[in-house]
């Protein structure tokens, strides 16, 4: 059966959605296990904000999800609070 342009423009705006949520998802668990790990040190936002080169703003919208955190800065912030990586994926 083929399908007709409609129905793959469905599926693919479908799939889509499901990509956005799951990464949404993803960041929102990061977020939360960058409060978790943070705190663990005993360290303020505006610590690890001038840690990592950024402001306690920036800081604020990686744990709230709002703004993604990029792989390098990950890296970083891992290495600041002296845990794995994989950390921020994993539980």
């Amino acid at each position: 059966m083929i399908k007709n342009y409609d129905t793959i423009l469905e599926d693919a705006k479908n799939l889509s959605n499901s990509l956005a949520r799951k990464m949404q998802q993803a960041n929102e668990f990061a977020g939360k296990q960058l409060i978790k790990y943070r705190l663990k040190r005993g360290m303020s936002q505006e610590q690890l904000a001038k840690a990592i080169g950024c402001s306690f703003q920036q800081v604020q919208k990686y744990e709230s999800a709002i703004n993604r955190i990029s792989i390098p800065r990950l890296v970083l912030i891992a290495s600041v609070l002296n845990v794995k990586p994989r950390v921020f994926f994993y539980e």
